[in-house]
């Protein structure tokens, strides 16, 4: 735990939707949240602002790019990748060069 100059404790394991910015304790939550309520109503990279029309159209974009943003949403939306999500690119603090 970290506490800031006051004294009051700051939560610093909290992994961010790319999309709206919410923030969840676990990353199958992040997982759950980002199929649910971003990939349901349309398929946009939240680091380009582009859209796709198919899902594999997306993955494709997300594979494509190569910067661990795209790699690690690309790991975290795929049944078979989740294993290998870098979980710091989604935790709260973390610096954030976006293309």
């Amino acid at each position: 735990m970290i506490e800031d100059k006051n004294g009051n404790i700051i939560n610093n394991n909290l992994y961010v939707c790319p999309y709206c910015l919410k923030e969840m304790n676990r990353l199958t939550n992040l997982k759950s949240h980002i199929k649910k309520n971003h990939l349901f109503y349309g398929l946009y990279c939240p680091y380009c602002i582009e859209f796709y029309g198919t899902i594999s159209k997306f993955q494709s974009h997300l594979v494509m790019k190569n910067d661990d943003y795209h790699q690690n949403l690309y790991y975290l939306i795929t049944k078979r990748y989740t294993k290998r999500v870098n979980k710091k690119i989604f935790m709260k603090g973390e610096k954030k060069n976006r293309l």
